[in-house]
């Protein structure tokens, strides 16, 4: 979450957007945003929260999770909500293929419920600890599980 946090607040300032104006641009609550911006404030936003911010800021989802960003990178603003947990969804089955879906829930805090509605698509908008947990049990980085074609294998 840090890297999340450093980027929203590295961009913004590159960009010159102050809090209000990010929150009328994304569609996020003040609040919301302004936990962004505050130190020691846990935050635990939704997919739908991250994906408006990045739209808002005029970047990809996935620019949000690296290390280092790169606002010369293509900007695809068609992407949305449900086609980036799509991808998320196919990756993580391309990856677990062969397992069982259980060996996700292994990780305390996921619930064997919680992956089955994440994969079959019943969860439409999963927080943000949910797929980073995901991506832990998986030991693979969250940025591939995002991406189109993202199998490790």
């Amino acid at each position: 979450m840090e890297t999340i946090i450093k980027n929203v607040r590295s961009v913004t300032e590159y960009r010159h957007i102050n809090q209000k104006t990010l929150a009328l641009k994304s569609h996020v609550s003040r609040n919301t945003i302004n936990k962004f911006f505050s130190p020691n404030r846990s935050i635990n936003p939704r997919l739908s929260t991250l994906v408006n911010i990045a739209r808002a800021l005029n970047i990809n989802l996935v620019q949000l999770f690296n290390k280092y960003i790169d606002l010369n990178d293509f900007y695809d603003k068609d992407m949305d909500l449900e086609q980036y947990l799509n991808i998320f969804t196919q990756n993580t089955k391309l990856q677990i293929r062969g397992s069982k879906q259980k060996f996700l829930s292994s990780d305390p805090g996921i619930e064997e419920s919680t992956i089955s509605s994440l994969l079959s698509h019943t969860t439409s908008d999963p927080k943000l600890s949910t797929l980073t947990a995901v991506s832990v049990q998986l030991d693979i980085d969250l940025t591939i599980l995002f991406k189109r074609g993202g199998n490790t294998i």
